[in-house]
This record gives structure tokens, sequence and C-alpha cells, in this order.
């Protein structure tokens, strides 16, 4: 499917007015890996979530839902052992409709809001990179709400967003003061009255002293874990932030990955590099069934960062990648003193003995072709986490 940068709402208006059926993915310019799912059904909107962490998302705004909903026990951490990694949220969202027994007007309108916040995400961007997929559908299918009629009641939200967006790059974004600025903090909010004037609103600090601002803001959360931890709403929360990040105070950075629950599992970690969707869906299935935990890099510029962040027990790596391929990238991965000791495994759709040679000459320890047969995935990982985990202990 054909990528392209445009305005969101364009394309979103052309999608709605032709009833096409299928998935829109919304992605940030300037980090792919940050970007928006939104499911339509002959034109009408179905569902919308985030690209990434989508259970994270739910649970910061779970507090706002329309309805006093029970929590779904899959959401927190340390229930990540009975989670079914296969599902989406979506799916996840009706099997728990079913075991609650919650009506079908309650459940439109959750799917409902929660679509609507992604679309306000959506946008409040200027340029996104976009791409539809055709004939993606979810079932079973609850929601088939007008794209206008939704877009004409966020209007306000959106226009806050938009104002807010230079200074916050993505609901995503950590946000980070460091301990050295504390100071600066305290003085940005004394010159700041006790109610802050936010275009129509007056807006308050909620109810914590300004040293738990300062313990949460330390901990590099996600503008949505925050708003979680704070009683704001994510727009709300980043109205209250703006006189700190406009000053350089605080800062809300996506350059470093936010570590979540899946990723801190005590299941092995590995990372499988490439730049098809599909490829990734498939591995991830497979891997995760064989009771790995599965992390998707799709964009070769945060490889590093990611893997040294992360520290994944193998790494998976396709060969075909525009702008630079596999094997440069493993012989970068070898070149780091904190990486070269993590075996990698060529991925590749062609077989043939110059490619062999090509992948252990820059260090690959072995050779997959693709499409990926599960068995013998799964096997030769089997293989190198437990070679890798008894080279470790």
């Amino acid at each position: 499917m054909k990528q392209f940068s445009s305005k969101p709402w364009g394309v979103i208006q052309s999608v709605s007015n032709r009833k096409l059926s299928g998935c829109l993915t919304a992605s940030h310019k300037d980090s792919p890996e940050l970007g928006w799912q939104i499911y339509f059904g002959d034109g009408r909107l179905n569902y919308a979530t985030s690209t990434k962490w989508a259970l994270q998302r739910i649970e910061s705004l779970w507090q706002y839902l329309p309805e006093k909903f029970p929590f779904p026990s899959w959401i927190k951490a340390q229930d990540l052992a009975n989670r079914d990694f296969r599902k989406s949220d979506y799916q996840l969202l009706c099997d728990w409709k079913e075991e609650h027994q919650i009506p079908i007007t309650e459940f439109r309108r959750l799917l409902a809001y929660l679509t609507r916040e992604a679309i306000n995400q959506v946008l409040s961007y200027e340029l996104m990179t976009l791409q539809f997929e055709p004939n993606i559908t979810l079932k079973p299918l609850f929601l088939a709400a007008d794209v206008k009629d939704m877009v004409k009641s966020s209007l306000a939200d959106i226009r806050r967003w938009q104002t807010l967006r230079s200074f916050f790059p993505s609901p995503f974004a950590q946000i980070c003061l460091d301990q050295d600025d504390a100071g600066k903090f305290l003085k940005i909010k004394e010159k700041t009255p006790a109610n802050q004037a936010i275009g129509n609103d007056s807006l308050t600090m909620s109810s914590l002293t300004m040293s738990s601002w300062i313990h949460l803001l330390v901990k590099r959360l996600s503008l949505y874990e925050l708003a979680d931890q704070t009683g704001l709403e994510p727009v709300q929360l980043a109205e209250w932030l703006y006189p700190y990040i406009s000053a350089g105070v605080v800062k809300a950075v996506i350059d470093s990955p936010i570590q979540k629950p899946e990723v801190l599992s005590n299941k092995p970690l590995i990372a499988c590099v490439d730049d098809s969707k599909a490829v990734q869906r498939q591995v991830k299935t497979i891997l995760e069934m064989a009771g790995y935990t599965v992390l998707n890099i799709t964009d070769p510029s945060t490889l590093l960062s990611t893997l040294v962040k992360q520290k994944p027990m193998l790494i998976l790596m396709d060969i075909n990648m525009p702008e630079i391929d596999g094997y440069e990238l493993t012989s970068i991965v070898k070149r780091s003193q904190k990486l070269r000791d993590i075996p990698v495994v060529m991925l590749t759709g062609r077989d043939g003995l110059i490619d062999r040679m090509r992948a252990q000459f820059v260090g690959a320890v072995d050779f997959l072709t693709k499409p990926v047969e599960p068995d013998r995935l799964v096997t030769l990982v089997n293989q190198l986490t437990k070679t890798k985990f008894q080279a470790v202990a």
C-alpha cells in the first residue's frame, strides 16, 4: 500500500465520501512508530486506536468514559501473563463487553469516546504520513459513526490540540523534568496564577503539591500516563504544562521509546527489524504463541537507541529495507560495544549463496527466508536464546 504525506482531514473526508472500507494508518512524520489506526466501514467510522501502547492509552482515558464501567483486568501489568497477545485492543474490549454483559448502547458510547479522542489527535497535525489498506474490517461491528458529525462535535478539542501541537508532538511523548531544573520549575510556578487562564478555561493544578508534580515529571512518563496519575484530561494537562514547556524547563520528547509492561515482562524479548507490517505481524504472532515478547522496529533510524534501551536476546534483521539495508545495520550493531554480543538472524526473500556469505561476513549467526516457516523460526529462536541465556548465566 502506498504511503504519502498529506493533511489528514482531506484523506479522512475522501475515504468517507467514497464510502470505502479499510484501515487508514496515520503516522507521525518524525516518529513513524507513534501513529493511529482508523477503521472504516462503507465510509463510516468503526473504531480508532493508537498503533502502539493502545492498552496504556485506554487505561489513562478510562476515568473519562461516558459511563462508569468495570475496569478491565487485562490492562494492568500484573495480568500480562493472562493476556492473549494475539488479540487487538478492539477484540479485548469486545470480549470484556461479553464478560460483563455491557449493553450495546453503552458499549457504543465507549467506542465512540475512544475513537473521537484518537480522531482529535490525528486532525490536530498539519501533515501526517498516511496509508490506506482496503477491505480490512472489524468483527463484531458495534459502531458506525458519521465522520462529519463526530468531527463537528470535537472541533473545540481539535483546536486546543492544534495550538499545543508544536510543544507536544504526541500524547505518547515523554514529559521530562531534569532534577537540576526543579528550582527553575518552582520559579515559573511562582509567576503563574493559581488558576491558569487557558482559552476560555480556568485551569487548576488538581490536588497535587508541587513536590508531587516534580516527582512525577522526573519519572519521564508519557502525557497519557501523567493524565492518569493527575486526574487531568490529556489536553488539560498539556495546557497546564504549557508555561514550563515553552520556557524549556520541561521537555516533551519522542526520540526515546517509552518502556511499557509488554517489554518489561518476564518473557524473552526478540527484536524484529523489518519495514513490512505483514512480516512484523507474522513474526509477532508466531513468537508470542511460543512464549516470547516481540519488539517491532520499522524505522532503522531508531534502531540503536531502541536496542540499547530494551536489550533483546535476539535480533531478526530484514535485509531489504529502504535507505539502509540489513547488512549495514548488522555491521552497525556489531560495532556497538553494548549490542555486539546479541545474535542477529537475517531475514530475506532471497536464498542465495552470496546472500548467506554476506550475512556471515557482517556477523549474522543464521539466515531465514521469507515467508518465514513457523516451525523453523521457533526452533531457531529457541536454540539461540537458550545459548545466549547460558552464556550470560
